[in-house]
């Protein structure tokens, strides 16, 4: 993976103002990294003149920057060498690194135009969702298994994704949010069931499913551990929402978020030369009202890697996946639709690596999904259109 400036190079003078014991265990991070190996320190600091020890090994770094950059950024920024670190960072143009101050701050772009009208999608089919009750989300967080037989790891790191996803959905407007954290297999089955169930209280335009815990993949079936390590499949949570079970959500775009690992290979690129986490009413499109529903639609799903493969989460940050749907949704939400987003969560993927160069590719499933623009801070009232209030 190239890049299009050697920032390492680039600031070069600053380096070398680094003391020499401090480089030496700036080399010994790399080694537990697996990105230097043993042979590689004694040659570069065997000899005499301190500055040529630290000349051999800048000239070392540059050579590997592809390889150590995030590393080297996070190690800067760990001990008191903020200005470069930020200087070396900014000139990654490839490669992003993973600072543990730089949580995401969720700031939501709000609407000035419903979005769900023939003018914005003349030739596609689109959900209404003007509601000023938008939608119902359901957060489900696994990240301690004390009970597992599987020697499931914590999932450390993973609080944040509840705090960024509760404060986007806040943000955006009109969303009732349910979150639940470590949760058994047993209580994920009726936590679901309830939440699918009718009630002229919940009734609303959307809604919207996370599902974060370790995971794995088991006969083209995704399997999501509760925090006693028993499995729920993905095809089980399905059956509380399809039609003819869940008259709730009847045809209403219901979306489904799976940040777990489906398997044990790591992802990495191609090339020439993090820890691994009232009563029911039609609703108003621009299709005529139809009285019957297939077995299956309304459904898109977003997977945060693809089958076989792991799924990436900082410790600081929370995941890669959970962290770019709530950067790409708060940017973007008011003027692009649902599956755009979701794509686009998918181009910020493509530009990570873990330290060890690792990549991630996600994957969206779309089954009989319309057009379904969020329409963020606006809600229509009595044929007007209304903002909610700020927070």
């Amino acid at each position: 993976m190239s890049m299009e400036v050697n920032s390492i190079q680039t600031n070069w003078e600053e380096f070398m103002k680094i003391e020499l014991g401090a480089l030496i265990n700036l080399s010994q991070t790399l080694i537990t990294k697996g990105q230097f190996t043993h042979e590689e320190h004694s040659h570069l600091f065997s000899d005499d003149d301190d500055n040529h020890k630290k000349r051999m090994f800048l000239f070392r770094l540059s050579e590997k920057q592809n390889v150590v950059a995030n590393t080297v950024v996070r190690w800067l920024g760990d001990n008191g060498y903020n200005a470069l670190a930020n200087a070396v960072h900014s000139g990654l143009k490839h490669c992003v690194s993973f600072m543990p101050s730089s949580h995401l701050i969720i700031d939501v772009k709000k609407s000035d135009t419903f979005r769900d009208s023939h003018e914005w999608s003349p030739n596609v089919a689109y959900y209404y969702s003007r509601s000023k009750k938008r939608g119902r989300v359901l957060i489900i967080n696994n990240y301690q298994f004390p009970d597992s037989k599987l020697r499931l790891d914590e999932r450390r790191g993973a609080q944040v994704d509840s705090d960024n996803l509760c404060s986007l959905f806040t943000k955006l407007g009109g969303w009732e949010i349910v979150l639940h954290e470590n949760k058994t297999k047993m209580e994920m089955d009726a936590i679901l069931a309830d939440f699918a169930k009718y009630h002229a209280d919940k009734v609303c335009d959307i809604c919207m499913v996370f599902i974060m815990s370790h995971g794995t993949e088991i006969s083209k079936d995704i399997v999501v551990y509760g925090s006693d390590s028993r499995d729920l499949r993905t095809s089980d949570v399905d059956k509380y929402f399809l039609p003819s079970n869940c008259k709730l959500f009847l045809g209403k775009p219901k979306i489904f978020i799976y940040q777990v690992c489906r398997g044990p290979n790591l992802g990495t690129y191609i090339d020439n030369s993090t820890e691994m986490d009232s009563n029911f009413t039609a609703p108003l499109t621009n299709t005529a009202v139809v009285t019957r529903y297939r077995v299956i639609e309304d459904m898109m799903y977003g997977f945060a890697s693809q089958s076989g493969f792991q799924a990436y989460r900082d410790i600081f940050r929370g995941t890669w996946y959970v962290e770019l749907i709530c950067q790409q949704f708060m940017n973007l939400a008011h003027c692009e639709p649902v599956d755009h987003l979701l794509m686009k969560v998918d181009e910020g993927l493509r530009i990570r690596q873990s330290e060890r160069c690792h990549v991630q590719t996600s994957e969206i499933v779309n089954l009989g999904f319309k057009k379904l623009f969020l329409n963020p801070g606006i809600y229509e009232e009595n044929n007007q259109l209304k903002r909610y209030q700020s927070d």
